[in-house]
């Protein structure tokens, strides 16, 4: 199962890109999908919260931090591939638009979600899930590895540097969530 999930993105992207002539989109599409994102963000939150481990509703918070996880990974697979598409790079008025959003959103809930998974270990570890989650951080990372590319690559040149800025702060929250999940 984990390793249908890169080909799943891989062919979802090839097929993206094989229509772009029919599917161009815009700063509003990128920035929609951002948003989008958040919420499937902010979902993962509550479902993370909502996990207290223990025999009794178990299956039903894993279900759902589950279903989160992999909104989530479409919402990325969804807004990177907005981002492929583009016609150009972002103008710099655009581009700060892009950058605003992550910074008011996701630079703020990313990290806060891997913090979250950090505290849940425990739990996790008594269901027998922890390889799973560190699976599912993996796929994360990859995920937020390429949609942080696209969005550096299609940055005005002044917003690169603060859109690569905002990519690392979800890159060292996973990375750090990734290496406390990794030895089982």
């Amino acid at each position: 199962m984990l390793l249908l999930r890169p080909l799943v993105l891989f062919t979802s992207l090839a097929s993206a890109a094989a229509l772009a002539p029919r599917l161009i989109t815009g700063t509003e599409t990128v920035l929609s999908d951002l948003a989008n994102l958040e919420k499937a963000v902010q979902s993962q939150i509550t479902a993370l919260n909502n996990f207290k481990g223990g025999l009794l509703g178990t299956p039903l918070q894993l279900t759902a931090i589950s279903a989160t996880f992999d909104a989530t990974v479409l919402a990325m697979t969804k807004a990177a591939a907005s981002v492929v598409l583009l016609p150009g790079p972002f103008s710099a008025e655009d581009s700060k638009k892009v950058t605003d959003q992550l910074t008011a959103t996701l630079a703020i809930s990313d990290p806060k979600v891997c913090a979250l998974i950090k505290t849940k270990r425990a739990q996790f570890d008594a269901v027998l899930m922890r390889p799973i989650v560190y699976g599912n951080l993996n796929i994360l990372q990859g995920d937020h590895l390429l949609l942080s590319g696209s969005l550096t690559a299609h940055m005005d040149p002044a917003y690169t540097a603060r859109m690569q800025e905002i990519a690392d702060i979800t890159t060292r929250a996973l990375d750090d969530a990734i290496a406390y999940y990794k030895f089982f």
